[in-house]
């Protein structure tokens, strides 16, 4: 969507986005002769979303729900960033990082970053949806550390969400990130 005004990023509807993980749904808004890019994503309760990597600059505002994030450059030690509404969660530019609603009730975010899909800062299609193994930047479930998904369920039998993942087929590749 091109605009210059956003009047309810809480409750616009956004479009499924699949290729980021079951039941996620995003809405891209390219502000108005703007260098910046933006969107607005959700995901329901029991679900998170596959770790992906990008550019610099991205600060991901929590608007609903509860959980938390995991952080990691490749090859590296994650970090975990626990989140609420008003948090804001800034991944550094390369790293890996993967949302985590955890709570009983729908999350959402409002991502603010200089990347455009209009006025391109860089050439080519943005990898963040693009598994590793086609040369993109996202890691699909079945290739994630399977410590991932433990912690995910750990989390939601603590806050009475039920986890409403797909079942994974593991493919033997994991990323060699481990869980802090």
């Amino acid at each position: 969507m091109e605009t210059n005004f956003v009047a309810d990023a809480i409750n616009i509807e956004p479009v499924a986005w699949t290729e980021r993980g079951k039941g996620n749904a995003t809405i891209f808004f390219e502000m108005s002769e703007s260098m910046m890019g933006s969107h607005v994503s959700r995901f329901p309760v029991g679900i998170y979303k596959k770790a992906h990597r990008h550019g610099p600059g991205a600060h991901v505002f929590i608007l609903t729900g509860k959980g938390y994030s995991l952080l990691w450059p490749e090859g590296k030690e994650m970090t975990r960033v626990d989140w609420k509404p008003g948090s804001i969660v800034v991944p550094p530019e390369g790293w890996f990082h993967q949302h985590f609603n955890s709570s009983a009730e729908p999350a959402r975010y409002l991502a603010l970053k200089i990347l455009s899909r209009k006025y391109k800062l860089q050439p080519g299609k943005i990898q963040s949806d693009v598994p590793l193994a086609y040369g993109g930047w996202q890691i699909e479930y079945e290739d994630e550390d399977p410590i991932i998904r433990k912690i995910f369920e750990e989390e939601c039998a603590k806050a009475g969400a039920e986890v409403r993942m797909p079942p994974v087929q593991r493919t033997g590749q994991l990323t060699s990130a481990t869980a802090s």
